[in-house]
């Protein structure tokens, strides 16, 4: 059964800001086109989103600081009993737990920074992507204004299943430690992986769909599940083809000279490699399901350029009008008024037999015609239009009067000529 995915359809958030322009090449073929020539900019994103993912990274780093600080300061229980010796069972594990009940939550809400970055990202990248470039640092400001609760929401939700793992797992650490039966809580552990790696896969769609289209939250969940549903083979080829560059960083580890080298790169290019190539992935997935109205998109980008075109014409400089006018030469036509036809005004004929009587009948007629074609005249000879026309050409006409004191004509420059002067 396909799905029915209409309601994205005139929802597009390009809409006031910019116009989709069709896909010269195929998808993936522009995609690293535009990631190629935009690379400064990509850059510079990036630069700004790692900006925002700093508090994230201190609690990170300081999660680690704290434990190993615990470890070297109490590594002892200090619940003794005779004859005196130390109860250390599951005291490691105890600390971990409540250490990262404290870090994990705080990760949590860093969120609420981490998303600015991402939102603003994420739209500049699906404009990148759409106009083939057009970019500006407006735009990651505009993002961030228009998407960034519909980037947050998703990003909570799968770090709320991050924190539940992980506390999960800690719990679950201590009830080994102490011996405890694990059946039932290890069966809860895979299931709650398993929901949050589906909860990821989902906040990606939620991300790019709140990105793309202006939604409520209900049909935002809606499409982003259809989405998920709609292409579950390639959504999971793409996340491992998109973040690459986390993979090559975790795996540079086993190296401590390649590390540095990862951890450069990724300072780089790491975040808008993953958000550029999964953008470019979901609007391909877009135009799967939806129809991308190539054709209205056409029209319309035709339509603003003539309109971009007349504007430019209106605003043309008068002084360039004026030159056209005098270089082109006076015109009978437009030097004076001429009387349109007017059907109030009957022209008698001479008819099959031409007599002396019809003859006359045609010149009263003719001389008739004639005066009200000078009154006509008399009357509009005095519009701005005419007025002015005519006031090029007299001025033209006295400068190529001009003579010298000894009676010699003088030399008129081109722009003399055509009254500039």
């Amino acid at each position: 059964m396909a799905l029915n995915m209409n309601g994205l359809e005139g929802n597009e958030r390009s809409a006031g800001d910019y116009t989709r322009k069709m896909v010269p090449e195929g998808r993936w073929s522009d995609t690293w086109q535009v990631f190629k020539s935009n690379f400064g900019k990509t850059v510079l994103i990036n630069l700004v989103v790692l900006i925002s993912f700093i508090p994230s990274i201190v609690i990170i780093f300081f999660r680690s600081y704290y434990l190993a600080w615990l470890y070297t300061a109490d590594s002892v229980n200090h619940t003794m009993v005779y004859p005196f010796s130390p109860y250390t069972v599951g005291v490691e594990q105890n600390i971990v737990f409540y250490v990262d009940l404290v870090f994990y939550a705080l990760l949590v809400i860093s969120m609420l920074i981490f998303a600015v970055g991402i939102s603003g990202a994420a739209y500049s990248f699906k404009k990148l992507i759409n106009t083939h470039g057009d970019f500006t640092f407006k735009s990651f400001f505009h993002g961030v204004r228009t998407t960034y609760f519909h980037t947050l929401f998703p990003m909570l939700l799968f770090m709320v299943f991050v924190f539940g793992t992980v506390i999960l797992g800690d719990y679950r650490a201590v009830m080994a430690a102490e011996g405890l039966k694990l059946g039932g809580i290890t069966t809860a552990y895979v299931f709650v992986i398993i929901f949050t790696v589906l909860a990821g896969i989902y906040a990606l769609w939620l991300i790019a769909t709140g990105v793309s289209y202006k939604l409520s939250l209900k049909n935002l969940l809606k499409y982003s599940l259809f989405m998920v549903f709609g292409t579950p083979i390639q959504t999971i080829v793409m996340i491992a083809f998109a973040f690459i560059p986390l993979w090559l960083y975790l795996l540079s580890y086993l190296w401590s000279f390649m590390a540095v080298i990862m951890l450069i790169v990724y300072i780089f290019i790491g975040f808008t490699f993953t958000l550029i190539s999964w953008m470019g992935f979901t609007q391909w997935g877009y135009d799967q399901f939806t129809n991308p109205q190539a054709e209205v998109e056409k029209a319309q980008a035709e339509a603003e350029k003539k309109a971009q075109e007349q504007a430019l014409e209106d605003a043309k400089n008068p002084e360039i009008r004026r030159r056209e006018l005098l270089a082109a030469g006076k015109s009978e036509l437009l030097c004076r008024p001429i009387m349109p036809v007017n059907s109030a005004v009957k022209i008698s004929t001479l008819g099959k037999e031409i007599t002396r009587s019809g003859i006359a009948r045609a010149q009263e007629n003719r001389a008739a015609l004639t005066s009200v074609i000078k009154d006509y005249e008399k009357e509009h000879s005095k519009d701005p239009a005419f007025v002015e026309y005519n006031k090029l050409f007299a001025t033209r006409e006295k400068v190529l009067d001009i003579r010298d004191k000894k009676g010699k004509k003088k030399k008129i420059s081109s722009a003399h000529l055509l009254g500039s002067e």
